[in-house]
């Protein structure tokens, strides 16, 4: 990754995180990736002895931790490739899927048990 590619990934990471709530500050980042806060501003300032091929694999070792989790350029991607649902959207119809699955088996069972004791 050249310098401008990483420094790219770590704004989106760090917008990323912050609009899902998991973090607030630039500090909250460091300590998920066990840094120390001014390492994290040196990197965010594109100082390359700070913004290095470890530093970026932190980064994303971080982030799979959170899957549900799409950067603005993934986001992106998928729109383009006509793919694309947001996972709000995904989680709730899998939910809503969930509960109609649970609700049929439970309407198949109470017809069971009322065809039975006709």
């Amino acid at each position: 990754m050249t310098k401008e590619e990483k420094l790219r990934y770590l704004n989106e990471v760090i917008y990323a995180l912050k609009a899902a709530g998991i973090i607030r500050k630039q500090s909250d980042l460091a300590n998920l990736m066990g840094i120390y806060p001014t390492s994290l501003s040196c990197a965010k300032a594109g100082r390359e002895d700070y913004l290095t091929d470890t530093f970026v694999r932190r980064l994303k070792d971080l982030m799979e931790k959170y899957p549900d989790i799409v950067l603005p350029s993934e986001e992106a991607k998928r729109k383009q490739q006509g793919v694309f649902i947001p996972l709000e959207t995904l989680s709730l119809y899998n939910s809503m899927a969930a509960s109609i699955d649970r609700l049929t088996r439970l309407l198949e069972d109470e017809k069971r048990r009322t065809t039975k004791g006709a």
